[in-house]
Protein backbone atom coordinates (compact mmCIF):
# COMPACT_ATOMS: atom_id res chain seq x y z
CA UNK A 1 0.00 0.00 0.00
CA UNK A 2 0.82 3.52 -0.70
CA UNK A 3 -1.11 5.20 2.42
CA UNK A 4 -3.15 3.36 5.43
CA UNK A 5 -6.42 5.36 5.99
CA UNK A 6 -7.79 5.01 9.43
CA UNK A 7 -11.08 6.44 10.38
CA UNK A 8 -14.12 6.38 12.84
CA UNK A 9 -17.09 4.22 11.33
CA UNK A 10 -19.37 7.93 10.92
CA UNK A 11 -17.19 9.34 8.45
CA UNK A 12 -18.24 10.26 4.92
CA UNK A 13 -16.50 10.40 1.78
CA UNK A 14 -17.55 12.39 -0.75
CA UNK A 15 -14.90 13.75 -2.86
CA UNK A 16 -15.50 11.21 -6.00
CA UNK A 17 -11.42 12.34 -6.78
CA UNK A 18 -10.78 11.97 -3.13
CA UNK A 19 -7.77 9.16 -3.77
CA UNK A 20 -5.86 10.93 -6.73
CA UNK A 21 -6.33 14.51 -4.57
CA UNK A 22 -4.03 12.53 -1.92
CA UNK A 23 -1.39 11.23 -4.51
CA UNK A 24 -0.67 15.19 -5.94
CA UNK A 25 -0.37 16.73 -2.22
CA UNK A 26 2.03 13.81 -1.42
CA UNK A 27 3.98 14.98 -4.83
CA UNK A 28 4.31 18.39 -3.44
CA UNK A 29 4.52 17.40 0.42
CA UNK A 30 6.62 15.08 2.52
CA UNK A 31 4.03 14.18 5.21
CA UNK A 32 4.11 11.18 7.38
CA UNK A 33 0.13 12.39 8.21
CA UNK A 34 -2.12 14.04 6.64
CA UNK A 35 -5.18 15.39 7.41
CA UNK A 36 -8.85 16.38 5.58
CA UNK A 37 -10.78 19.17 6.07
CA UNK A 38 -13.31 17.37 8.91
CA UNK A 39 -16.56 18.65 9.15
CA UNK A 40 -19.20 18.11 11.30
CA UNK A 41 -22.83 18.85 9.36
CA UNK A 42 -25.12 18.27 12.84
CA UNK A 43 -23.03 21.19 14.87
CA UNK A 44 -21.62 23.25 11.27
CA UNK A 45 -17.87 22.79 12.63
CA UNK A 46 -14.68 22.28 10.69
CA UNK A 47 -12.85 19.85 13.71
CA UNK A 48 -9.44 20.32 11.72
CA UNK A 49 -6.70 21.41 12.65
CA UNK A 50 -7.29 20.21 16.22
CA UNK A 51 -4.46 22.84 17.38
CA UNK A 52 -1.54 24.41 15.95
CA UNK A 53 0.79 23.94 18.55
CA UNK A 54 1.34 21.09 21.23
CA UNK A 55 -0.16 21.31 24.55
CA UNK A 56 2.24 22.06 27.18
CA UNK A 57 2.74 19.81 29.99
CA UNK A 58 1.25 22.22 32.66
CA UNK A 59 -2.01 22.36 30.06
CA UNK A 60 -2.13 18.81 30.67
CA UNK A 61 -2.01 18.72 33.92
CA UNK A 62 -4.55 21.38 34.24
CA UNK A 63 -6.72 19.27 32.10
CA UNK A 64 -6.19 16.47 34.19
CA UNK A 65 -7.21 18.32 37.55
CA UNK A 66 -10.48 19.83 35.91
CA UNK A 67 -11.55 16.32 34.80
CA UNK A 68 -10.65 14.45 37.97
CA UNK A 69 -13.16 17.46 39.39
CA UNK A 70 -16.01 16.64 37.21
CA UNK A 71 -15.91 13.38 37.78
CA UNK A 72 -15.88 13.34 41.79
CA UNK A 73 -18.99 16.04 41.17
CA UNK A 74 -19.92 14.78 38.20
CA UNK A 75 -24.08 15.88 39.04
CA UNK A 76 -23.54 18.99 39.60
CA UNK A 77 -21.26 19.95 36.37
CA UNK A 78 -23.63 17.36 34.26
CA UNK A 79 -26.41 19.22 35.53
CA UNK A 80 -24.80 22.90 35.40
CA UNK A 81 -24.18 22.14 32.06
CA UNK A 82 -27.70 21.51 31.31
CA UNK A 83 -29.14 24.44 32.83
CA UNK A 84 -26.67 26.18 30.22
CA UNK A 85 -27.86 24.76 27.50
CA UNK A 86 -31.79 25.32 28.44
CA UNK A 87 -30.77 29.12 29.23
CA UNK A 88 -29.50 28.99 25.40
CA UNK A 89 -32.44 27.67 23.79
CA UNK A 90 -34.89 29.68 26.00
CA UNK A 91 -32.85 33.02 25.10
CA UNK A 92 -32.00 32.45 21.26
CA UNK A 93 -34.20 31.39 19.00
CA UNK A 94 -31.02 29.29 17.02
CA UNK A 95 -27.95 28.75 17.70
CA UNK A 96 -25.46 31.46 17.73
CA UNK A 97 -22.85 30.97 14.78
CA UNK A 98 -19.62 29.11 15.68
CA UNK A 99 -16.77 30.72 15.28
CA UNK A 100 -13.53 28.70 14.19
CA UNK A 101 -10.47 28.18 15.68
CA UNK A 102 -8.32 28.47 13.26
CA UNK A 103 -9.02 29.20 9.45
CA UNK A 104 -9.65 25.61 7.87
CA UNK A 105 -9.04 26.83 4.45
CA UNK A 106 -5.24 27.74 4.97
CA UNK A 107 -2.87 24.64 4.98
CA UNK A 108 -0.92 24.10 7.98
CA UNK A 109 2.50 22.23 8.79
CA UNK A 110 3.08 20.11 11.81
CA UNK A 111 -0.78 21.06 13.56
CA UNK A 112 -2.01 18.35 16.13
CA UNK A 113 -4.54 16.61 13.98
CA UNK A 114 -8.36 15.53 14.29
CA UNK A 115 -8.37 11.62 14.88
CA UNK A 116 -11.34 10.66 13.70
CA UNK A 117 -9.61 10.58 9.98
CA UNK A 118 -5.69 10.00 9.48
CA UNK A 119 -4.15 9.13 6.41
CA UNK A 120 -0.34 7.64 7.22
CA UNK A 121 2.05 7.75 4.70
CA UNK A 122 3.77 3.85 3.59
CA UNK A 123 7.26 4.58 5.52
CA UNK A 124 5.73 5.77 8.50
CA UNK A 125 3.19 2.88 9.01
CA UNK A 126 5.98 0.61 7.85
CA UNK A 127 8.36 2.45 10.74
CA UNK A 128 5.95 2.15 13.55
CA UNK A 129 4.51 -0.96 15.56
CA UNK A 130 1.23 0.66 16.23
CA UNK A 131 -0.89 3.89 14.67
CA UNK A 132 -2.55 5.16 18.29
CA UNK A 133 -0.72 4.52 21.39
CA UNK A 134 -2.65 1.15 22.46
CA UNK A 135 -3.70 1.68 25.98
CA UNK A 136 -6.23 4.63 25.70
CA UNK A 137 -9.86 4.37 24.39
CA UNK A 138 -11.23 7.00 21.94
CA UNK A 139 -9.45 10.41 24.25
CA UNK A 140 -6.41 11.63 24.21
CA UNK A 141 -4.97 9.64 20.85
CA UNK A 142 -3.93 12.76 19.08
CA UNK A 143 -1.95 14.43 22.24
CA UNK A 144 0.13 10.74 22.41
CA UNK A 145 0.54 10.85 18.40
CA UNK A 146 1.32 14.39 18.49
CA UNK A 147 4.13 13.82 21.23
CA UNK A 148 5.18 11.25 19.47
CA UNK A 149 5.48 12.59 15.98
CA UNK A 150 7.74 15.48 17.56
CA UNK A 151 9.70 12.86 19.60
CA UNK A 152 10.68 10.98 16.01
CA UNK A 153 10.60 14.21 13.56
CA UNK A 154 7.76 12.98 11.98
CA UNK A 155 5.70 15.45 9.97
CA UNK A 156 1.87 16.21 10.15
CA UNK A 157 0.39 18.10 7.67
CA UNK A 158 -2.95 19.83 7.25
CA UNK A 159 -4.82 20.40 3.81
CA UNK A 160 -8.22 21.73 2.96
CA UNK A 161 -8.17 20.01 -0.68
CA UNK A 162 -9.40 17.00 0.60
CA UNK A 163 -12.65 16.75 3.08
CA UNK A 164 -15.02 14.34 4.67
CA UNK A 165 -17.55 14.19 6.75
CA UNK A 166 -17.70 14.02 10.69
CA UNK A 167 -21.52 12.55 11.57
CA UNK A 168 -20.04 12.49 15.30
CA UNK A 169 -21.66 10.96 18.35
CA UNK A 170 -23.27 8.35 16.09
CA UNK A 171 -20.95 5.13 17.35
CA UNK A 172 -21.22 6.69 21.07
CA UNK A 173 -25.04 6.77 20.86
CA UNK A 174 -25.92 3.29 19.22
CA UNK A 175 -24.17 2.55 22.82
CA UNK A 176 -25.48 4.17 25.35
CA UNK A 177 -29.40 5.44 24.82
CA UNK A 178 -28.80 6.89 28.24
CA UNK A 179 -27.24 10.44 27.68
CA UNK A 180 -26.15 10.75 31.57
CA UNK A 181 -24.41 7.34 31.04
CA UNK A 182 -22.88 8.22 28.25
CA UNK A 183 -21.41 11.61 29.31
CA UNK A 184 -19.85 9.79 32.67
CA UNK A 185 -18.35 7.21 30.35
CA UNK A 186 -16.48 9.67 28.51
CA UNK A 187 -15.22 11.63 31.09
CA UNK A 188 -13.79 8.44 33.02
CA UNK A 189 -11.95 7.37 29.53
CA UNK A 190 -10.76 11.17 29.47
CA UNK A 191 -9.61 10.51 32.73
CA UNK A 192 -7.56 7.28 32.36
CA UNK A 193 -6.03 8.59 28.82
CA UNK A 194 -4.85 11.84 30.39
CA UNK A 195 -3.35 10.12 33.37
CA UNK A 196 -1.65 7.49 30.91
CA UNK A 197 -0.17 10.17 28.39
CA UNK A 198 1.22 12.04 31.71
CA UNK A 199 2.88 8.17 32.72
CA UNK A 200 3.94 7.90 28.93
CA UNK A 201 5.69 11.06 29.04
CA UNK A 202 7.72 10.60 32.11
CA UNK A 203 8.76 7.37 31.00
CA UNK A 204 9.97 8.52 27.36
CA UNK A 205 11.23 12.08 28.05
CA UNK A 206 14.97 11.67 24.81
CA UNK A 207 13.84 8.29 24.04
CA UNK A 208 11.81 7.34 20.68
CA UNK A 209 8.94 5.70 20.42
CA UNK A 210 8.34 2.53 18.88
Amino acid sequence: FDFLIIMNNDILINQKDFVEKIYTLKKNINFDILGPDIYNPNSNYHQNPLRLQSLSMSEIKEKYSNTKKQLKYFYFFYFKKKLGTLKNNIFHKKNPTKTFKYDFNKEYFNPVLHGSFLIFDKKFANNRIYAFYPETFMFFEEEILDYECKLNNYKTFYSPNIQVQHLEDVSTNTIFTKEIKKEKWKLKEMFKSISIFINYTNNTMGVKSP
